[in-house]
């Protein structure tokens, strides 16, 4: 996309946030999708979730996969 990591495209892991206010898309690791969820259950900041890597089964996998289903 040929833009700087942490402008239009970014990412969030556990001792680094690499995102901005202009930032669209932003890769979680599975632990901080958990904690964004216990934030804002519902995502209100996010308009389509994507998980991948699903088969490589988690606690935190489940869980994700379990509040995104309620």
């Amino acid at each position: 996309m040929d833009t700087a990591v942490g402008e239009e495209v970014g990412y969030h892991i556990r001792f680094e946030d690499k995102s901005s206010e202009s930032t669209v898309i932003k890769f979680f690791t599975d632990g901080m999708l958990v904690r964004q969820m216990m934030q804002d259950p519902l995502l209100e900041n996010y308009s389509v979730v994507m998980v991948d890597d699903i088969h490589e089964a988690t606690v935190y996998t489940d869980i994700i996969l379990g509040l995104l289903k309620k």
